[in-house]
């Protein structure tokens, strides 16, 4: 929905089941069909969504990357009709390196691939051991039988309203001292969509809050972030599905841990703008 100079915005926790693409393509069509019904004009999933984020080693698996690659088509063919943009986080394999990315799609369209610009050295997930980083990679992709752009610094504007322009920051990258999210707001962000895949500990959720709510106040922008479900919780960590919306400093909406599927809020992007 976008009326006068406001967007809606959400955040979206699918059912997971990890390393199984199809299942996932579907339980993330629900998820997106109901928040296009409600009216939003981005909808942010999880990192890794299509095959959860917790396959380890299974990402080193041709299998595995083109069964993603083939639940993404479905996904792009299932909703041509759909008004809402989806940021859906999936591998994907480049000139021979694995990239942890994010689908940008709408209409059935795949406007843009987005990987992960800086993996950390030491996390639970251990995600430079598997993806290379997609810091000098600019190009396109021919992807899911679509050609788009394949670039950690994309920006993706709204013709009806320019102000309403966002990009996609993968991973959790509030906690990286060279945030992709800074930049894209230097770059004229008025949104940042956040698939994130961070797991629950101690504290952990106030402190998530705490850096959203810094992060869309320091850069004046509206963050959007979503994390994976329970579905993904194996062997040592537990994930949870929370997610938030937060806009200058305050958080509109939350998703709390263990407490359902999705959050959406209103953004006013002309404000942001203007800021």
């Amino acid at each position: 929905m976008i009326k006068m100079g406001f967007v809606r915005v959400a955040a979206l926790s699918p059912n997971v089941t990890v390393a199984d693409p199809a299942a996932n393509a579907k339980s993330i069509l629900e998820l997106y069909r109901k928040a296009d019904e409600q009216g939003c004009s981005l909808a942010v999933f999880p990192e890794l969504a299509l095959t959860g984020c917790t396959c380890g080693d299974l990402y080193n698996q041709t299998a595995l990357l083109k069964a993603a690659e083939s639940a993404l088509c479905e996904v792009l063919d299932a909703t041509e009709d759909m008004d809402a943009i989806a940021v859906i986080g999936l591998p994907v394999r480049y000139m021979g390196g694995i990239y942890d990315c994010a689908a940008v799609i709408q209409h059935g369209q795949l406007l843009g691939v987005v990987p992960r610009k800086s993996l950390p050295r030491k996390s639970e997930l251990y995600e430079a051991r598997t993806f290379a980083p997609g810091n000098d990679i600019c190009c396109d992709i021919d992807y899911a039988g679509r050609c788009a752009p394949f670039c950690s610094d994309l920006l993706f504007s709204c013709e009806e309203l320019p102000a309403f322009t966002f990009g996609v920051a993968v991973g959790d990258e509030l906690l990286s001292p060279d945030a992709q999210g800074d930049f894209l707001a230097r770059c004229g962000a008025t949104v940042i969509a956040n698939p994130a895949a961070a797991c629950e500990l101690v504290h952990r959720e106030e402190m998530r809050k705490s850096l959203l709510a810094a992060a869309s106040a320091r850069l004046s922008c509206a963050y959007v972030m979503a994390n994976p479900s329970s579905g993904e919780s194996t062997t040592d960590m537990v994930f949870s599905g929370h997610g938030m919306i937060a806009e200058r400093g305050r958080i509109l909406a939350e998703n709390p841990p263990f407490a359902g599927d999705m959050c959406k809020a209103d953004v006013d992007v002309e404000m942001l703008m203007a800021e």
